[in-house]
This record gives C-alpha cells, sequence and structure tokens, in this order.
C-alpha cells in the first residue's frame, strides 16, 4: 500500500469541504499529495526562477511571516520586495488551505519560515547531517521542539518540468526499532551548557536529544538506508504535497526550485496523539520525555 495519498479534487488554495479521513491519514504517516495544486504566482515571474539569486553557500531563502523579514537572497529594490511579498503570500495561502483541511488543528498552529529552495539538490556538497538525500526524519539541532510536531507543505515551482524526486520510508516505528538501542541516555548538564552558551534557543528536552540523534543515526546507517522499506515518487512542476515530516522517513533525491512552508502544533491537539513521535518514543522507553 503506497504511503502517497492522491486528492486530485482540491485545485485550489480555499476550500469548502475538506475530504473525509485526511486528517487521519495524514497522522497515520502518509504524504498527502495534490497533484493539481501549483504556485503560479511564482511559476510566471522567470527573472525569479534563477540559482544566482541566492546567496553563495545558503541552502535556501527564508521569510519570516512574524517580522516580514526575507533573508538568503542577493536581490535588491523592487526584485527583493516582489520575492518577499510572493512568500508572503504562499505562508498565508499554505495556512489557510491547512486550516480548512484540517478543521482541529485550526488555532492550534504556529506558523514556521517559508522557504523557497533554487537550487538544484542533487550532488550539493554538504556533512551527512545536512544531506536531505539521504532517508531522515526532521529534527532540529538550534531548536529545540520538546514534543511539537513538524507539519510541512512543498510545492514544485520549477519551470523546465522537473518532477522532484523523493523517497518515502515505512513508518518512523522501524527507524525508532533499528536505532533507539544505539542512542545513549541524554546528557542534562550538556543539554543546559547548549543553551547557556546560546547554541540552542531554549533547552533541550530529552525528546529533542532522542530525535537529533534518529535523525543522525538514520543519516549515518548504510545498511539503513539501502534496505529499509522505502517507495519513490516524483512530485511534477504545479503539485503539492504536506506530510508531518518528524514522522515520515524522507529525503529528496532531485530537484530545483521548491516552496515549503512549515507548521508546528502540539501532539495534544491531533485528533490521535497516539500517533506522534513522543508518544511512540516514549512508549518504547518507558518513561516521560518532557
Amino acid at each position: 500500500m503506497s504511503t502517497i495519498k492522491t486528492f486530485g479534487s482540491i485545485n485550489a488554495w480555499d476550500i469548502t469541504l475538506a475530504p473525509q479521513n485526511i486528517t487521519e491519514l495524514l497522522e497515520s504517516g502518509h504524504v498527502i499529495y495534490f497533484p493539481h495544486l501549483g504556485f503560479s504566482p511564482l511559476m510566471e515571474r522567470p527573472q525569479l526562477l534563477n540559482a544566482d539569486i541566492i546567496k553563495p553557500g545558503n541552502k535556501n531563502i527564508s521569510y519570516n511571516a512574524y517580522n516580514a523579514e526575507l533573508k538568503g537572497d542577493q536581490l535588491a529594490g523592487e526584485a527583493h520586495r516582489k520575492l518577499k511579498a510572493l512568500m508572503a503570500l504562499y505562508a498565508k495561502q499554505t495556512h489557510g488551505l491547512v486550516e480548512q483541511l484540517f478543521g482541529q488543528y485550526k488555532a492550534h498552529l504556529k506558523v514556521g519560515r517559508t522557504s523557497y529552495r533554487p537550487v538544484e539538490i542533487k550532488h550539493r556538497n554538504s556533512s551527512y547531517r545536512k544531506d536531505d538525500t539521504l532517508l531522515h526524519v526532521d529534527a532540529f539541532p538550534a531548536t529545540p521542539l520538546n514534543g511539537q510536531r513538524i507539519l510541512r507543505f512543498f510545492t514544485n515551482v520549477n519551470p523546465a518540468q522537473m518532477a522532484r524526486h523523493w523517497i518515502v520510508g515505512a513508518s518512523i516505528d522501524e527507524a525508532i526499532n533499528q536505532h533507539l538501542p544505539t542512542i545513549k541516555r541524554p546528557n542534562r548538564l550538556k543539554n543546559q551548557w547548549l543553551n547557556w552558551l546560546n547554541l540552542t534557543k531554549t533547552k533541550r528536552s530529552d525528546y529533542d536529544h532522542y530525535m537529533l540523534n534518529l535523525h543522525d543515526s538514520m543519516k549515518q546507517n548504510q545498511h539503513y538506508q539501502d534496505h529499509a522499506k522505502q517507495e519513490t515518487f516524483n512530485f511534477p512542476p504545479g503539485s503539492s504535497w504536506l506530510v508531518f515530516t518528524d514522522q515520515v522517513p524522507h529525503a529528496a533525491l532531485a530537484g530545483q526550485f521548491l516552496l515549503e512552508q512549515t507548521f508546528y502544533l502540539q501532539p495534544t491537539h491531533q485528533k490521535n496523539p497516539d500517533t506522534s513521535p513522543l508518544y511512540r518514543l516514549e512508549k518504547q522507553l518507558g518513561r516521560a520525555l518532557i
């Protein structure tokens, strides 16, 4: 059975009725795919579909909806303002659609950064921890989440009909069962020092310790990369998809020009909190991690 669940009838950013069972599918570890939902305002501006607009060494261009700040681009004047306006529009439209699709999440979603990735991901030089072509679940070293879910919305805006080539792994349980026994218990003094030195935005919880180490262990383990259950999928230009990236192992093998919006959600606001990585790790370890 495929992890990708297709909703071809959703082809606009404003809907009147959410499909049945879409929340259950998302929370149970599926990728929700909209093959006919694109973001034409950016796809119709070739001057912004150029890898040279990003600052050297940057992985993406980011927009912060809370202070309307755009970072990571080399644009100036009207071009900079236009890109910022388009990313603000994408943030607004994805937020509105997610609230319409998942009514239970409304008023509980925290809006994260909006990201524009104009650089080809294939053959990009990076450390293994930053290598998104390796199968992994998301966790952030400098931003402890204390159990919050990571929900991400993606849209392929490639102007040359190039798909975003993904591999999607089986449930997070397979990764937990394989890697959790090798992860050392958290050093809480170390986590406190990381926070005191401003290397993390807040103190890492035990949950963050295990998720970060799970992320690293998955990427480091070549046997897991080669033999974990997985399927491949190509997301074409003009399509969108969303997934809990802290729950579904995934990797992007190739593709250029992508928009992404991150949201955070407390597991207590899910329809079924038991599907969260927090619950699954606590069940395996037999203790609270927050």
